[in-house]
């Protein structure tokens, strides 16, 4: 059995940030393209699922998009992202 070694590819901390700079100029549509793209890097790096997952949710918060959204419409756009591609 061939010994493979996960090598972290993404920088989520960045991606993060640079998330929660495009939320702030564009909100909803654009936490929904960000839900999408961070989800797709969860995918590739499971074990930091739970990072990305709260870095979400924080935008959401930071932004006010769960008092005006709703907290439902902003974790279905989080889930729906988490299983995206």
């Amino acid at each position: 059995m061939k010994h493979v070694t996960i090598t972290e590819t993404d920088d989520i901390t960045a991606a993060i940030r640079d998330a929660r700079y495009n939320v702030a100029t564009a909100k909803l549509s654009r936490f929904e393209d960000e839900c999408h793209r961070l989800g797709g890097m969860a995918i590739r790096n499971p074990h930091r699922k739970r990072e990305v997952v709260d870095g979400l949710y924080d935008i959401a918060m930071a932004n006010d998009l769960l008092s005006v959204q709703g907290g439902a419409t902003i974790e279905d756009l989080i889930v729906v992202g988490m299983e995206a591609r």
